[in-house]
């Protein structure tokens, strides 16, 4: 089958091979649960291979109920506008409304392209109705997730991978049902099923931290572990899965022991009851000091290792009275034992 906008041949960033595998691992690990055929879904779809052999699987097993959601970056000029004509193409041909919008920003660091990304699709699934948006995140891009947020020294909250599925407001869930399927299955599948998808130039470039993983590091991994990069998104994944399901009991820990230690909230400032945060477990006092930090801003994942524990040990310790500046105008004060062993927790406006 050859790509609606052409001869293959005659696009460097349209790929389209031709194997003999079976689709069948591909199919048994896509989370069709996560898809109920009775919503109206907004798949996310960039005409490139995950997006692709999403939207293709799919309207393969007869999903009436989609609208298809193609986010233009407007990075790459005429290669962008050309997978907007691919996707178009595809729809037309299914019988999928296509609907499409471009991004105009000056940033285009990962973050804000993110944020300009989501809020988009937000703003389609509103518009038409969806109860639910999908995109085609992989056990591979699991793998990346683990390895950046690794690098970046972030808490043992960012083994948590990416979520299957979480809402982004009171109407619509985003879902993610290709997180045990790797980045090689959904090619394989995509060849089985003679399917074509477009190739993203700027993937290539290692401006972006991802892209560098995936580039610099990746390869290496694929000669250090035998099974190679593809076993290892799978563990990849099941590591997030595993992390997910902890880090939800330990979020029901943190409800249950916040009462308990909270004695009193505003919105700058947290005061919390250093005596009994000191008889809780190590575990759950490092979690609830984030979690404290968390009322106040998003960063706790974020914030250092070496700088929660300095703070731990020292109250655990029953120190003397001190101060610690954490990032984003949080700091955090130990009272000491002459002024009730209270742990004051604060945010200054910038």
């Amino acid at each position: 089958m050859q790509s609606t906008l052409g001869d293959p041949a005659d696009r460097p960033y349209v790929k389209l091979l031709f194997m003999s595998h079976s689709k069948s691992t591909f199919t048994s690990s896509f989370n069709a649960y996560l898809l109920p055929e009775n919503e109206t879904i907004l798949l996310a779809v960039s005409g490139g291979a995950d997006s692709m052999a999403l939207l293709h699987f799919l309207v393969n097993a007869g999903y009436k109920n989609l609208v298809v959601g193609h986010i233009n970056h407007g990075t790459r000029g005429a290669e962008n506008e050309a997978d907007s004509q691919f996707v178009e193409d595809y729809c037309n041909q299914a019988k999928v409304l296509f609907v499409s919008k471009t991004l105009q920003l000056k940033n285009h660091s990962e973050a804000a392209l993110r944020t300009a990304r989501y809020s988009m699709l937000l703003e389609m699934a509103h518009k038409h109705n969806c109860q639910r948006i999908a995109t085609a995140h992989t056990a591979s891009d699991v793998l990346e997730s683990l390895l950046l947020n690794f690098l970046r020294d972030a808490s043992i909250l960012g083994w948590n991978g990416i979520a299957r599925q979480r809402r982004l407001d009171a109407k619509v869930l985003l879902v993610r049902p290709m997180l045990q399927i790797s980045k090689e299955e959904v090619r394989q599948y995509l060849i089985d099923e003679h399917q074509s998808w477009r190739e993203d130039s700027s993937n290539e470039s290692t401006f972006y931290k991802r892209n560098a993983i995936r580039h610099q590091l990746l390869p290496v991994l694929e000669d250090l572990v035998p099974q190679g990069t593809d076993q290892l998104a799978k563990q990849a994944s099941r590591t997030a899965l595993l992390a997910r399901d902890e880090n939800d009991f330990w979020e029901q820990q943190i409800a249950e022991h916040w009462q308990k230690v909270l004695l009193e909230e505003t919105p700058l400032l947290i005061i919390l009851d250093g005596a009994h945060f000191a008889e809780l477990h190590v575990a759950l006092q490092r979690r609830l000091l984030r979690f404290a930090v968390s009322r106040f801003c998003q960063t706790s994942a974020n914030l250092s290792f070496e700088r929660v524990e300095e703070t731990r040990r020292h109250i655990c310790d029953d120190g003397r009275n001190a101060v610690w500046q954490w990032r984003d105008g949080i700091s955090v004060h130990w009272t000491g034992a002459n002024s009730g062993r209270r742990i004051r927790i604060s945010r200054r406006l910038f």
